[in-house]
């Protein structure tokens, strides 16, 4: 693990814990890891690991809901997160700190045009006019690959297709160039095409700004593809931690063999299934 002095990110012994009418939940328990600037690690783990609420534990997303209390230390760029008010918090968010959600369509509000939602981000945390906004906004969708920004940006979410809305929350996630990108599930529901080109864009982003990422996915393939380093998460916990070459090569616990025998089963059926489908013939 990264000493504290090199990490962008630390988290030390994260726990969530949920007050319920049952008792108390614990989905998140005991998590620690790092990532350093410019690297990238990827969180894996099964639907109902842990890996989202981490996530959004890290951002505070959910210090309102009296029900759910955060324990542990997570210190980025030297602040503890845990110890900063509520708007210290949302100054750090979109500026310092971005975030791709896994589901564009419910991330983005679907009461304001595309254009609204990327001026209001430069307004709100640079102090730049509309006018400077809107050009910063056009410069940073074609940056992720959006063309015709003007007709773009005069949309609301529903009329975009499902890539170009993932591509607008990483614009979203991109535009002031933060230290730490949190990529919750960015190629989920996309073809693999469009799988491809999200993924390099993310390394673009890597390469360009020197940002750490947090890339969190169940599908090896991705992690493969992107991550320097590995946390494997089951029922809240990290089982496994490693760099990615260590952990596909020799992998230690029995849950990151099962995920990587699974991922390896998908590839194949889905090679099989694109042979099998073919080219029409006359």
């Amino acid at each position: 693990m990264f000493r504290h002095n090199q990490a962008c990110l630390s988290v030390e012994n994260l726990s969530v814990n949920i007050n319920t009418q049952d008792g108390i939940v614990h989905p998140v328990k005991d998590v620690s890891f790092a990532i350093g600037q410019g690297r990238v690690l990827g969180l894996v783990g099964e639907s109902g690991s842990g890996k989202s609420l981490t996530a959004k534990a890290i951002l505070r997303l959910l210090t309102q809901n009296k029900n759910i209390e955060y324990n542990g230390r997570v210190i980025f760029e030297g602040q503890d997160l845990f110890k900063l008010s509520p708007a210290s918090m949302r100054s750090l968010r979109g500026r310092r700190l971005g975030m791709v959600f896994q589901d564009p369509l419910a991330a983005l509000n679907p009461v304001l045009t595309i254009g609204r939602q990327l001026r209001e981000l430069f307004t709100a945390h640079t102090g730049c006019s509309g006018g400077e906004a809107d050009k910063q906004s056009f410069a940073v969708l074609k940056k992720v690959g959006l063309l015709n920004q003007e007709r773009i940006c005069r949309q609301y979410p529903h009329q975009l297709s499902g890539g170009m809305r993932q591509r607008v929350c990483i614009a979203l996630a991109i535009a002031l160039k933060p230290s730490l990108i949190i990529a919750d599930e960015p190629t989920t529901a996309l073809d693999v095409t469009l799988q491809a080109q999200i993924l390099a864009e993310l390394k673009t982003l890597q390469q360009d700004y020197g940002a750490a990422i947090l890339l969190i996915s169940h599908d090896m393939g991705v992690i493969a593809e992107l991550a320097d380093d590995v946390a494997v998460m089951r029922h809240g916990t990290i089982v496994e931690y490693n760099d990615c070459f260590n952990l596909f090569d020799y992998p230690h616990h029995e849950y990151t063999k099962r995920l990587l025998l699974a991922s390896s089963l998908t590839e194949l059926a889905d090679g099989a299934r694109r042979y099998n489908d073919g080219p029409a013939t006359a």
